[in-house]
């Protein structure tokens, strides 16, 4: 039948016509079915396709996984002590070098003097003659007591500093004459113009006996009297004084000779000169406390015998006027005097011999080597993640411990410092370095009373502010605004707006508010 009608319109219409027609029929039905059943199922596979995928993370995890806080400092000793000029003129003498090792009351440097020891002098004399004319006079016992308790005092504290002025000169000066000075076997480095067996025997006496002045220092200072106390130190102060006095002359015999003195000695003559004054001082020293000893003792038994009481006489008045003298001018000396408070090894030292300062200027450094801490500053953002405890790890390898927290911001950095110890038993950290140091993350977890701090790529910026993103039941992003706080390195301090136990999408990147996701 079907063959019938196509023949019968092949026949009226033309084959040609009828094929046209029916190829143009076919198509049209074909796109009606696509266009009814087709596209529901194109938007819905174009609308899954379409959904983002995110990962989800609780803020409390997060926080454990931020970059360790980096942040600069600078390694300092623990024990340092930075010497500045107390009296301005012409340095004398340079008694150290850089990386010496010195001991607590080494003088490293002393500037022109002879007026200040001048004057010492003079007011010794004044205090003698007042002690000698007030004993002529009335004076109570008393007060009499009281002066030979002071000379008494004097005589012991005159004996421990005659020990320090010897023990300095011997192994901060005339010890770099020798070669291993502190060994059984030294050896004088000048022309000893034959004199180097008995130089070298007597610097090992000495040694010993500076070694047993030391040890019984305070056991003798306690039980022998203030005269014997006096002898002793006397003996052993002439003594060196006559070893200084000999290696001085050498000194000075083998400057006109070439080769007699080594180049690094070249200008160590004043050096020699200074320990020679100060040894003489000392000797004077001895003799003043002797003397007041004896004068006080005198007025005792004087104050005894005419049985005075009461109130101090006018001759006490001016004896004590004279010892105030005295102690003045032993200060003003003390000032041109550069020692060492502390025993450690010289970082620094700008004074040169024959050269001019004035007061005030730096003049060494001294630290205790292998006691090293790291000074740095943070931001008081910063520093409300951070505890005393946390481990940190500094540049090279070497680990610390964060030991104290300023309470303020410092006025100058505007910052607060933070101290850092640090344990460097293979010396890879100097004084004075600059490095780089790593706060890493309280293993205990989320700090009390701390701001979060997360990852930048977590948060989204709107024209309303920065947002993070959490999911809501039905795959859709829901925004929370937040407060920033400091931004450090890939992370970022957020002052309020989330808490430890809020998921939330860990990638904002892309993401809008009530979009439909799904999650991993």
């Amino acid at each position: 039948m079907i063959k019938n009608i196509f023949t019968k319109l092949f026949f009226w219409y033309g084959k040609r016509n009828v094929i046209v027609i029916a190829l143009i029929t076919i198509t049209l039905g074909i796109v009606g079915v696509y266009m009814k059943f087709g596209i529901s199922t194109v938007t819905i596979d174009t609308a899954l396709q379409s959904q983002k995928t995110v990962t989800l993370i609780r803020v409390g995890d997060m926080k454990q996984g931020v970059t360790a806080l980096s942040i600069l400092g600078t390694v300092e000793s623990t024990r340092e002590a930075r010497l500045q000029t107390e009296a301005g003129g012409r340095v004398t003498a340079v008694n150290a070098k850089l990386g010496d090792i010195v001991r607590a009351g080494v003088i490293l440097a002393t500037i022109e003097n002879s007026r200040e020891r001048a004057v010492v002098l003079q007011a010794q004399g004044a205090y003698e003659g007042a002690l000698a004319g007030g004993h002529l006079g009335v004076v109570s016992i008393d007060t009499a007591t009281r002066s030979l308790e002071e000379a008494n005092i004097g005589a012991r504290n005159t004996y421990r500093s005659s020990f320090t002025t010897v023990d300095t000169i011997v192994r901060g000066t005339l010890d770099q004459l020798f070669s291993k000075p502190d060994s059984l076997y030294p050896g004088v480095v000048i022309d000893s113009k034959g004199q180097a067996t008995t130089l070298n025997a007597e610097r090992v006496a000495l040694g010993k006996m500076l070694t047993e002045w030391k040890t019984s220092l305070d056991t003798t200072a306690k039980t022998n009297s203030p005269t014997e106390l006096l002898t002793l130190a006397d003996t052993n102060v002439r003594r060196v004084a006559a070893f200084a006095t000999v290696l001085s002359n050498l000194f000075a015999d083998g400057s006109n000779n070439p080769g007699a003195i080594p180049p690094n000695l070249t200008t160590f003559g004043p050096a020699l000169t200074a320990a020679r004054s100060q040894l003489d001082g000392a000797l004077a020293g001895l003799s003043a406390n002797r003397s007041a000893l004896t004068n006080t003792a005198a007025g005792l038994s004087q104050a005894k015998i005419s049985g005075t009481s009461g109130t101090a006489s006018i001759a006490d008045a001016q004896i004590k006027q004279a010892l105030g003298s005295l102690r003045l001018a032993q200060s003003s000396l003390e000032k041109t005097i550069i020692r060492t408070p502390i025993s450690g090894t010289v970082q620094s030292l700008t004074l040169k011999a024959g050269s001019t300062v004035g007061q005030g200027q730096p003049a060494a450094v001294v630290s205790s080597e292998g006691a090293l801490e790291v000074i740095a500053y943070v931001t008081d953002e910063d520093v409300r993640t951070l505890e005393v405890g946390d481990t940190v790890s500094i540049e090279g390898g070497v680990a610390g411990v964060v030991t104290a927290i300023a309470s303020a911001i410092d006025p100058v950095t505007k910052k607060i410092e933070l101290r850092i110890g640090i344990s460097d038993s293979k010396g890879t950290l100097t004084n004075g370095q600059a490095v780089t140091v790593s706060v890493a993350s309280n293993t205990s977890g989320v700090k009390t009373n701390t701001v979060v701090r997360l990852p930048i790529v977590a948060l989204k910026m709107t024209p309303e502010g920065a947002v993070v993103f959490t999911v809501d039941t039905n795959k859709k992003l829901v925004s929370h605004t937040v407060v920033l706080g400091a931004i450090s390195g890939d992370t970022v301090i957020i002052a309020s707006g989330v808490t430890s136990d809020m998921v939330i999408v860990s990638d904002a990147r892309g993401l809008r508010a009530d979009e439909v996701v799904t999650t991993n």
